[in-house]
């Protein structure tokens, strides 16, 4: 398994960024569970990056 971090960002307007950090075996499964965090907390927020940190 490995760590990735997923950012999101305002779709509209400004706001802070938001960041997940989650492991998970693929970066599909990392993203997919952030996606369902973000619809939760912070509706209208778009997927802004990706990335596998250590």
């Amino acid at each position: 398994m490995s760590t990735f971090e997923i950012n999101f960002t305002p779709a509209r307007g400004k706001g802070p960024m938001m960041s997940y950090q989650f492991k998970a075996a693929t970066l599909a499964d990392a993203t997919r569970e952030a996606r369902r965090h973000v619809a939760i907390e912070a509706p209208g927020y778009k997927l802004h990056s990706q990335r596998e940190v250590a």
